[in-house]
């Protein structure tokens, strides 16, 4: 699968989609797009493609965009 994420460094997470591996014209059609959307932003806003097996994985590979870094941080040293 491949994911786009459209993330806000000021308010965390804005938007999630997700393609087909065989959507991957479409999928970068769709970052294009969201990069034009987001131009007066471009310093707050992250936009970026992944490909991941399942959205369970990209959260596990890419924690930083799903939770905050207070639960990130009071994960540290736990038991996983």
């Amino acid at each position: 699968m491949i994911f786009l994420i459209v993330f806000s460094r000021k308010n965390g997470l804005q938007s999630v989609r997700d393609f087909p591996d065989s959507k991957l014209p479409e999928a970068n059609a769709a970052r294009e797009s969201a990069i034009r959307e987001n131009l007066a932003n471009i310093g707050d806003i992250e936009i970026a493609l992944f490909d991941a097996p399942d959205f369970a994985t990209l959260r596990t590979t890419h924690r930083r965009y799903f939770e905050t870094i207070q639960n990130m941080s009071d994960s540290f040293g736990k038991p996983a």
